[in-house]
């Protein structure tokens, strides 16, 4: 597919030169190589995120009610290709790893825009991460969640219960356990996109 995608680049920027953005997203998220972006001419994943919320404000201030509506169609498909949906739930419930986002439409569209592209300046109550060192000197990461005896150390790929005898110190961590930079995967009218869709969790 991305062989395919590659030979075909060329030909779709000349029908249409607004897709250069989202066919380097697509190749980046098949985990292309760098060379073959710029053989084509695509751009590079936007690095300023001052310039990308400038961007996403305007797009999003100027864009119609009607239309808002519809690219927040397509951000429900970024926010779920995007693996955002292993941690959050747009229900009224909460996961083990992330509050819920239900509501999250309250916000500001610039608090949407920073919480995306800065997870670690303002870190919910109860999902502060920790580091946790055990008397071995193994480290984990992660929230921890207090069940008696034991810890519980959840990360997006791990989930260790650790006794609490065994632990040598833990410490709250001031990183958030979203990953930051997920905007990189993204096109700018996927980034724009998925800000609409925050914008809809009421």
């Amino acid at each position: 597919m991305e062989d395919l995608l590659v030979r075909r680049a060329p030909e779709l920027v000349k029908r249409d030169a607004s897709l250069k953005e989202d066919l380097a997203a697509v190749l980046r998220h098949l985990d292309s190589d760098g060379g073959q972006i710029k053989a084509l001419g695509l751009p590079e994943a936007m690095q300023d995120k001052t310039a990308l919320t400038k961007d996403a404000l305007a797009a999003l201030g100027g864009m119609s009610k009607a239309d808002r509506q519809k690219r927040a169609v397509l951000g429900l498909q970024v926010f779920e290709r995007s693996a955002c949906t292993k941690c959050h739930t747009t229900a009224t419930q909460t996961t083990a790893l992330a509050p819920s986002l239900k509501g999250i439409a309250a916000q500001k569209v610039d608090y949407l825009i920073e919480s995306v592209l800065y997870p670690s300046k303002i870190i919910k109550t109860g999902f502060e991460s920790e580091t946790v060192v055990t008397k071995d000197g193994k480290v984990f990461a992660g929230l921890v969640k207090d069940e008696g005896n034991a810890l519980r150390v959840l990360n997006l790929d791990r989930d260790e219960r650790i006794a609490k005898a065994d632990i040598e110190s833990r410490a709250v961590s001031r990183v958030s356990i979203m990953p930051e930079g997920q905007e990189a995967q993204l096109s700018r009218r996927e980034f724009v996109d998925l800000i609409a869709y925050l914008m809809t969790l009421k």
